[in-house]
């Protein structure tokens, strides 16, 4: 039937709200949320953009705490590309708190010749050899940011792995008693933080639970029975992996366009008018994830007509959900491209059952959903 052959794909892309930008984010507030997400595509095409947000938005006089894991967090991005630091740090006219970060991330990547070159300066501390983050002492916040900014470029767990070992009540990393509570709290603290919005953290913990005794062992396992029972049962749900089907209007889909942090409101239709564009969403979560952080997700789709005739109804296979690196598993994602419904004049009044199979190829688990939607006058 020549009416469901109407149905076609919207032309526009919904990025999943939980994905990182796809341009450098300009807010300030969204500097930090790069560099947490930087190993991810591990692309150091933005780096250049980032020095010039740390000098032009004054972010590190603001807040002067994050001096030390910028640096860090530089510091192994240097490492990586030793060829492109001097076009990276040339000619933006590092001032202040910025050119303090910059300077201190070329000498702990044993760049001190770049110092001298650009900035005409030798700090006092350059003389010195650059601690090396396996082996700086832990003893306070800084320090523990520092590894989680070397995890944030290199995606490498050794480095809050080293948290870790805080955790354990038998050791004193400070020889304070007192302080050596606070760091423990801190410690599981940004372990637990940083589990739910990174796998390889998830990862991480789940097997270090499985090695460590005594006071380790019993934190880590606290983080993930209270992660767990947080993750809210879905209606269609297959292990982990859960997903939902919704039906909306093409006007609704401006939601999914907001910044992460606010709230996606979708008003749900199961009726319908001629004229009317509907749009088929498909939210999950729970998926898997392969060793590079990849996800593939697909989904079948059938719409059927009101008289339930197979050869009318639409019926497409292999649908890309999203196939893309992501940092965790377990936030919710939506469907790329989305599916509309344009109801013309010309179709059948009643009620028609959109099917969707969604799959997640990385963990071979499949779900079946289906809504209705009555097309009236």
């Amino acid at each position: 039937m020549k009416y469901l052959a109407a149905l076609a794909v919207s032309c526009l892309t919904m990025l999943s709200v939980a994905l990182a930008q796809a341009s450098f984010p300009t807010d300030p507030k969204l500097l930090g949320q790069w560099m947490a997400n930087y190993y991810v595509d591990d692309d150091a095409g933005h780096v250049a953009d980032f020095l010039k947000a740390l000098q032009s938005s004054g972010v590190l006089t603001t807040n002067p705490d994050a001096q030390a894991p910028i640096s860090a967090f530089l510091a192994a991005v240097f490492s990586r590309h030793p060829e492109r630091i001097r076009g990276w740090v040339t000619g933006i006219g590092f001032t202040g708190g910025s050119k303090g970060v910059v300077e201190r991330a070329l000498w702990l990547s044993h760049n001190n010749a770049v110092i001298s070159d650009v900035f005409h300066d030798t700090p006092d501390y350059a003389s010195q050899e650059p601690p090396s983050m396996m082996t700086i002492p832990l003893t306070n916040p800084g320090t523990f940011d520092m590894m989680w900014s070397t995890f944030f470029t290199t995606g490498d767990t050794k480095y809050p792995a080293r948290l870790i070992d805080i955790l354990d009540d038998t050791k004193s990393p400070t020889g304070n008693k007192t302080m050596d509570e606070v760091l423990r709290s801190t410690a599981a603290w940004s372990l637990s933080s940083n589990m739910r919005q990174h796998d390889r953290i998830f990862r991480l913990i789940q097997s270090e639970a499985a090695k460590r005794t005594g006071s380790a062992q019993q934190q880590l396992a606290k983080m993930l029975s209270g992660y767990a029972a947080e993750r809210t049962p879905w209606p269609n749900q297959s292990g982990e992996f859960c997903a939902m089907l919704t039906l909306i209007s093409e006007d609704n889909l401006k939601e999914f366009n907001k910044p992460s942090d606010q709230g996606v409101y979708l008003r749900e239709l199961d009726k319908a008018k001629r004229g009317d564009h509907i749009a088929i969403k498909v939210t999950f979560a729970g998926i898997d994830l392969a060793d590079d952080l990849s996800a593939d997700v697909t989904y079948d789709l059938k719409v059927i007509p009101p008289d339930g005739i197979p050869a009318g109804a639409l019926d497409q296979t292999g649908r890309v959900a999203m196939r893309s690196r992501v940092p965790s598993r377990f936030v919710v994602f939506d469907n790329l491209n989305v599916p509309v419904i344009y109801f013309d004049p010309d179709y059948p009044l009643g009620t028609y059952k959109v099917v969707v199979v969604v799959k997640d190829n990385i963990g071979h688990r499949s779900l079946s959903m289906s809504k209705d939607i009555e097309l009236n006058k």
